[in-house]
């Protein structure tokens, strides 16, 4: 029985994981090509979020992309709670009106 606790639990987890990170991208598509928003939902959709995040770190890091603050708070909450280290997003360029990386 717990087997399926566990199960379950991660299942939940998946799918919170999978609904965030597809919110942030949602947030964020005005500044992706339509094919990274396509391949970042088929990573999410075959249970590869992590590997999604860290393309979508990358695409956004190249294409200079500014993020909000409360943008820049969703990639660092999501981040946080998968596990990527710091390196991979903390240098994501912050709009001037925000206190950027270093406040959080």
């Amino acid at each position: 029985m717990a087997f399926v606790t566990r199960k379950s639990r991660r299942r939940r987890e998946y799918l919170a994981t999978g609904a965030e990170l597809r919110k942030l991208a949602a947030s964020v598509a005005d500044r992706l090509t339509e094919s990274n928003v396509e391949m970042l939902t088929e990573l999410i959709d075959v249970g590869e979020p992590g590997v999604g995040f860290e393309l979508l770190v990358t695409w956004l890091d190249e294409s200079e992309a500014i993020l909000s603050e409360e943008e820049f708070r969703d990639v660092a909450h999501l981040a946080i709670w998968m596990g990527i280290p710091s390196g991979l997003w903390r240098g994501l360029p912050v709009s001037d009106s925000s206190p950027g990386p270093d406040a959080l």
